[in-house]
């Protein structure tokens, strides 16, 4: 059984923001599971104001993703927009930190999740959106 979520890919001066967990090393873009009856808009709202306290103004379609978990037990379906929002994105609820980021990012503490490293960053190099 997959596990199935929406990504919001937020862009600013050709980097991404990315977000740690609580508890977490892994950058992964801000987001989280679609709930029972919630259309892909209203989880990114919820998961967004939640997340970073903003508002999601726009969502564009970018590409869903499929790979194995961190944990490499369940599959991870990810389904990214292109996310305008209003408001200074502040970690809140689960949310450790805040990364803008582009493919040259080196923290000493963190490090690119399997999606963001092998299908977001490649996707959004090849769209020429981040350096």
């Amino acid at each position: 059984m997959a596990i199935h979520k929406i990504g919001g890919i937020i862009l600013s001066d050709r980097k991404f923001l990315a977000v740690t967990k609580k508890e977490s090393d892994f950058l992964i873009t801000p987001g989280g599971k679609i709930e029972i009856g919630e259309t892909p808009r209203q989880c990114l709202e919820r998961e967004l104001k939640e997340e970073l306290n903003v508002k999601l103004v726009f969502m564009k379609p970018l590409a869903t993703f499929k790979d194995k978990m961190q944990d490499e037990k369940e599959d991870l379906i990810l389904e990214t927009y292109f996310a305008e929002i209003d408001g200074e994105p502040t970690p809140n609820s689960e949310i450790e930190q805040l990364f803008w980021i582009n493919s040259n990012f080196k923290h000493p503490k963190v490090k690119f999740s399997k999606l963001t490293k092998n299908y977001i960053v490649p996707k959004l190099l090849e769209m020429k959106l981040i350096d």
